[in-house]
C-alpha cells in the first residue's frame, strides 16, 4: 500500500484505521501493528487460529492487505509522497472530512470509534471503560487539534474521557511513562459496537460478550459534562507545549498544572449535548470578531461580560448549520460580535456589507477558508457560495 493510496482512498474506514493507528516510520515506511495478549477476563485462549481468522477480518474491514507474522497484524505503507508523518496524518484528516459529506451519521460515527478503539484498545470492567493509548509517535499539536474536531462534534462525546499521564506521580518520577488514553463509557461501547468489534475482532467481542451480565448493569453517562472538553483543551494547550520544546516538567510547574486542572476541570458542570462545539468553540477561538476585527474597534461592538471578564462575542456557523447538517463542526465556526451576527441574517444588512463581512470571516480563518474547499465546485466564489445559503 502507498501514502498516495490512502490519501486518495474514499473507504472511510480505511481512512479512521490508518489515522489513530499509524506507528513508527522506517527506510520510507510507515507502519502500522496490531497486537494484543490473552485477557483475563476471556474464558477462551488465544491460538493461532484466532490470529489468522482475525487477521482476515481485519484485511476485509480495511480493504487493506494485513500481513500477519508472529501474532502481530501489520501493514506497510510506501511513503510515495515523500512527505513527514505529520502532514500525512493532516491530509487523512482533511480526507475524513471530504468524505464526512457524504456518509450518513450513523456510519461515520461507527467508523471513528471502530477505528480509533476496535483494533488496539481493551476493556477495563473495574472503570467501566473501554480504552486505547494514543501512539507518542503522532502527539503533534495539529493532530490533537484533529482529533478533537472528530470527537467534539460526535453524538457520544459525553462518553468520552481523557487519561493523560504525565502529572501522575509514575510519569514524574520515571516510574512507568505510559501514553495518553482516550475512553469510552464500556456499556456505551458494548450496546453500540459489540457485534461490529466481532467483525474485526473474534476475540475482543468474546471478552465483551462473555462479561455481559457484569457490562449490563453498568451505565452510560447520562448527560454530558464540560470536563471533557476542558481536559482536552488544557492538554493540547499546556501538556503537548512542554513536549513540544523539550522541556522537563518542575514538581513546581506540576503542582501549578494540578491546581489549575482542579479549579478548570468541574465534574458537576453539565451542558445539553448538541452544544458542546460551541462549548469548544468559546475555549479555543481567539476572542476578536472574525468579521469586522480590522474595521472596527471591539469595545465599540460589545460589551465586556461579568461572569468572563472577556468581550462578549457569540458562535457563528459560517456555512448554516440548516443548510448541511454536517456543518455542525469545529472548522466551520468563528466569534463575531453581536452587531456582525445580527448584520448576516439574511436579508438584514444590504449585500455589499454583508459579502464584506463574509469575506473578512474567510480571510481571517484558514481553517474556515480551508472547510468550505470542500464544498467548493468549480471554482464557484466562497463569498457567494455563503451568502446563497445565509438563513
Amino acid at each position: 500500500m502507498k501514502v498516495s493510496e490512502v490519501l486518495n482512498s474514499s473507504n472511510i474506514r480505511q481512512l479512521f484505521f490508518v489515522f489513530f493507528n499509524l506507528n513508527i516510520e522506517k527506510n520510507d515506511q510507515f507502519l502500522i501493528k496490531i497486537t494484543y495478549k490473552n485477557s483475563q477476563f476471556s474464558t477462551l485462549e488465544l491460538n493461532d487460529k484466532i490470529y489468522t481468522e482475525n487477521n482476515i477480518l481485519m484485511s476485509k474491514y480495511t480493504s487493506i492487505d494485513m500481513s500477519f507474522k508472529e501474532r502481530v497484524h501489520y501493514v506497510l505503507i510506501e511513503n510515495d509522497l515523500n512527505i513527514d508523518r505529520e502532514i500525512f496524518l493532516h491530509n487523512i484528516f482533511k480526507r475524513i472530512q471530504q468524505l464526512r459529506l457524504h456518509v450518513e451519521q450513523n456510519q461515520f460515527e461507527k467508523a471513528l470509534y471502530l477505528g480509533l478503539f476496535a483494533f488496539r484498545g481493551s476493556a477495563d470492567l473495574s472503570l467501566n471503560f473501554y480504552s486505547v493509548d494514543l501512539l507518542n509517535y503522532n502527539n503533534f499539536y495539529s493532530h490533537w487539534e484533529d482529533i478533537i474536531s472528530l470527537l467534539i462534534s460526535s453524538s457520544a462525546i459525553k462518553q468520552l474521557n481523557l487519561n493523560f499521564r504525565e502529572l501522575q506521580p509514575d510519569y514524574i518520577n520515571n516510574n512507568k511513562k505510559r501514553n495518553t488514553q482516550i475512553r469510552i463509557n464500556l456499556k456505551w461501547f458494548y450496546d453500540n459496537l459489540v457485534d461490529d468489534i466481532s467483525k474485526i475482532n473474534i476475540y475482543k467481542s468474546k471478552i465483551l460478550k462473555d462479561n455481559k451480565s457484569i457490562i449490563s448493569n453498568l451505565q452510560t453517562v447520562k448527560t454530558f459534562k464540560n470536563s471533557f472538553i476542558q481536559r482536552l483543551n488544557y492538554y493540547k494547550n499546556k501538556i503537548l507545549n512542554f513536549k513540544d520544546i523539550n522541556e522537563q516538567l518542575t514538581k513546581e510547574q506540576i503542582q501549578k498544572m494540578r491546581k489549575e486542572l482542579n479549579f478548570a476541570i468541574e465534574e458537576n458542570s453539565t451542558t445539553a449535548r448538541n452544544s458542546q462545539v460551541v462549548i469548544f468553540a468559546k475555549v479555543m477561538l481567539p476572542d476578536f470578531c472574525f468579521a469586522c476585527k480590522d474595521i472596527y474597534e471591539l469595545n465599540s461592538r460589545t460589551f465586556i461580560h461579568r461572569q468572563t471578564n472577556k468581550p462578549y462575542l457569540e458562535i457563528h456557523h459560517v456555512l448554516p448549520f440548516s443548510a448541511n447538517k454536517s456543518a455542525d463542526v469545529f472548522e466551520n465556526l468563528v466569534k463575531l460580535c453581536p452587531a456582525c451576527h445580527k448584520a448576516l441574517s439574511k436579508n438584514r444588512a444590504l449585500e455589499d456589507y454583508q459579502k464584506k463581512l463574509i469575506k473578512n470571516i474567510i480571510d481571517n480563518s484558514v481553517v474556515v477558508s480551508e472547510y468550505l474547499d470542500n464544498f467548493i465546485e468549480n471554482n464557484q466564489n466562497k463569498v457567494d457560495f455563503i451568502y446563497d445559503r445565509l438563513m
